[in-house]
């Protein structure tokens, strides 16, 4: 004769499997910036409660038509920044940035050569300029989460940062020259964030999670 199993099997087994489920989900971000003036170069918005980018992720950038590629690049501390120049003039990079207790000068770089820089900060990101021309800057971000997303403002606004695991809920949004933005997006939640310049509105960021 079968035997039927204990009537408390099956839905504690359900349960189960739905938390099992829930935990391994991993869902999407979409949002859009809608500036008020004139848009900044870049942005980067990411998820800090993980901790899974490793050393190993060292950022590059470059120099070429006397403007620095990318904008902003994103390593962890302790890598090593590779400086290059992949243009015809000579350049310089360097940084002085009080704010971030960082400084640092790889000195002249003539065409075709490149440098290393110790990156040595962490949680926050880092102006580079170049001294022989002022209006050329970038941006070195210092984080250890691999779930961020680098937005090139000049290209479009809109963005998708896709495979996020639901227990990360915490958002960390930056801007050159804006006030830094943290708050908690849950799975399933929508939010329209105000952006601030000097603590005054320049801005929106609408997101959504899926």
């Amino acid at each position: 004769m079968k035997r039927l199993a204990t009537p408390w099997i099956v839905p504690a087994l359900l349960l189960l499997s739905l938390a099992s489920h829930r935990l391994g989900h991993a869902g999407a971000l979409r949002g859009e910036f809608v500036f008020e003036g004139k848009a900044p170069e870049v942005a980067l918005v990411y998820f800090p409660e993980d901790n899974s980018l490793t050393s190993a992720t060292a950022p590059t950038l470059d120099q070429a038509d006397k403007t620095f590629t990318p904008a902003l690049a994103v390593g962890t501390k302790g890598a090593k920044i590779t400086f290059k120049n992949s243009d015809s003039i000579a350049h310089n990079i360097f940084a002085d940035d009080k704010e971030a207790n960082v400084k640092f000068d790889v000195g002249l770089l003539n065409a075709g050569s490149e440098a290393v820089q110790d990156m040595q900060w962490e949680n926050t990101v880092v102006k580079c300029s170049c001294k022989i021309h002022p209006q050329m800057r970038a941006w070195i971000a210092s984080i250890s989460s691999q779930y961020y997303k680098i937005v090139d403002l000049d290209k479009g606004k809109s963005f998708d940062l896709s495979s996020i695991p639901d227990h990360l809920s915490v958002v960390k949004v930056w801007l050159p020259n804006y006030d830094p933005v943290e708050f908690t997006l849950q799975h399933g939640e929508s939010q329209d964030i105000e952006l601030k310049k000097k603590s005054k509105a320049a801005g929106t960021l609408k997101l959504s999670r899926n």
